[in-house]
């Protein structure tokens, strides 16, 4: 059975590069085979920045989606962009963003896909969005 660590709304653009190496350290330390990333994770302009900060601490493989803030000060397009190629060239740190079924182990899958809404924008009351 895969050991998995699971990490939601990192936002690691609002800590200074120090403090983001000390977070990851401690969770290098802690016992897991993969480390799941639920969006959220930093701001457009510094994503690869700190997806190369994460593969350059922590040792197992990281899986991730994005989530809205990841997008903030960017666009999708850009995002994608950048953070295809990183991953390719990178492959510990894997984007989810594809709904592939990805095996750890003889009885455990990893499926990941993005999706998210901004409550902030339009009607919500009578919004059709479902959270």
């Amino acid at each position: 059975m895969a050991r998995l660590a699971w990490a939601t709304d990192l936002h690691l653009n609002f800590l200074s590069r120090q403090e983001v190496r000390t977070f990851l350290a401690h969770v290098e330390a802690q016992a897991f085979d993969a480390l799941l990333l639920s969006g959220d994770l930093s701001d457009g302009r510094q994503l690869v920045q700190h997806l190369r900060m994460l593969e350059e601490t922590v040792s197992r493989p990281v899986y991730f989606v994005l989530g809205n803030h990841d997008y903030y000060h960017s666009s999708f397009e850009k995002v994608h962009l950048k953070l295809r190629p990183y991953c390719e060239a990178h492959r510990r740190v894997r984007f989810l963003g594809r709904s592939e079924v990805i095996p750890l182990s003889n009885d455990t899958v990893l499926v990941g896909t993005g999706g998210w809404a901004d409550g902030r924008y339009g009607r919500y009351a009578t919004s059709q969005v479902v959270l």
